[in-house]
């Protein structure tokens, strides 16, 4: 079964830049035990390349991830097989209506009006970890599918090629994983503890 190790930083806008921060993941991804017996090498900085729609990659290399940030957290997936996430603090005080009714199926804005728009942020998230997961991106067609709750298995379904899972990062904060089939998945945070001045 494919494992999916999610790194959770610290967002810190005076940290390196984002090639060097999944660098530095992929460096830790090769030494973990999942992966160590499949004799994967570090990808190099001259690997770092990113497709037609933006989505970054390593050239030549069996390491799939995917980046993401929002407030307070980096987030970064690593697999051997093709991943998405995406993290969205949750704010008060926006237009969740008018934003789902232009951004969302009409499926999913029903779904959201009748749930009083809980569960807005994680529906976007999990709709930005699967367009980040395809490439796609969200700028041509955000409204052309959607992700749909199954309450028995407590997850968002796009599609039968992967699987959607929440993940809980911060009670503030929506972060969804897509990946390819059946996977596990695993955190590993290095969060690091800041004073309040």
């Amino acid at each position: 079964m494919n494992t999916i190790v999610v790194f959770v930083e610290n967002n810190d806008k005076n940290s390196s830049s984002t090639m060097n921060r999944v660098i530095n993941c992929a460096k830790k991804f090769v030494l973990l035990d999942c992966v160590r017996k499949k004799n994967f090498s570090v990808p190099r900085e001259e690997t770092y390349s990113k497709g037609p729609c933006g989505k970054p990659y390593f050239k030549g290399s069996p390491i799939h991830f995917n980046v993401s940030h929002s407030g307070k957290y980096w987030v970064c997936a690593m697999s051997v097989r093709p991943v998405g996430i995406d993290i969205q603090q949750k704010i008060e005080g926006r237009n969740l209506r008018a934003i789902a009714d232009r951004f969302f199926t009409t499926q999913e804005a029903d779904y959201l009006f009748s749930e009083e728009y809980r569960s807005f942020y994680d529906v976007w998230a999990a709709k930005e970890s699967y367009v980040k997961y395809t490439g796609t991106g969200i700028a041509n067609n955000f409204d052309c599918f959607s992700v749909v709750w199954q309450p028995e298995k407590q997850a968002y379904r796009v599609d039968n090629s992967c699987q959607l899972r929440m993940l809980h990062i911060d009670s503030d904060y929506s972060c969804s994983l897509c990946g390819e089939g059946s996977y596990v998945y695993r955190i590993e945070s290095q969060i690091q503890a800041t004073c309040e001045q």
